[in-house]
């Protein structure tokens, strides 16, 4: 349970990063969410959190300090500008790199990948790197990129030789 404090301090946070709306009348408070669609996951997800968007240097010990982007629509695929770099070379196309990132980062956010973490600052660009490799090998299993409603998206656009 949260204290009046606690909720005050959190409505004052959504409303200074403008995700939130606040009218209050002499009776009511009516809060508005703004970009609520953008916070509604139609998949097989349930009770996922909403990622923030922030550069984090790395705090371990190590000499490497990474500097880490988050990427997707959830932004909660986390990559160093490097790995990026490695992938966007892969995939040749930024087209085909959002795409993948869409995929990924539903996966992390319904719990089937792993979040992102320090330990293993990599794990994301491997894992990208893999879903890439399958859906080459394999590219029947990717058909959802034919359809009308994708921007006239194909199979050629995605695999390149």
């Amino acid at each position: 349970r949260y204290t009046v404090q606690q909720i005050r301090t959190a409505i004052g946070k959504l409303k200074s990063t403008g995700e939130i709306t606040h009218e209050t009348t002499t009776n009511y408070s009516i809060i508005t969410v703004k970009n609520w669609d953008g916070y509604q996951f139609i998949n097989s997800c349930v009770n996922s959190q909403i990622t923030t968007n922030k550069n984090i240097k790395n705090s371990s010990s190590s000499k490497e300090n990474l500097n880490i982007n988050f990427y997707g629509e959830y932004k909660n695929i986390g990559l160093s500008l490097e790995d990026y770099n490695k992938l966007l070379a892969i995939t040749l196309s930024k087209k085909a790199l959002d795409v993948l990132f869409k995929d990924f980062g539903e996966q992390v956010e319904c719990g089937k990948e792993n979040k992102f973490s320090f330990e293993f600052p990599h794990a994301h660009y491997i894992r990208i790197k893999r879903y890439w490799e399958a859906r080459r090998k394999n590219p029947k299993r990717v058909t959802k990129f034919n359809s009308k409603n994708n921007d006239n998206w194909n199979s050629e656009d995605y695999y390149v030789n």
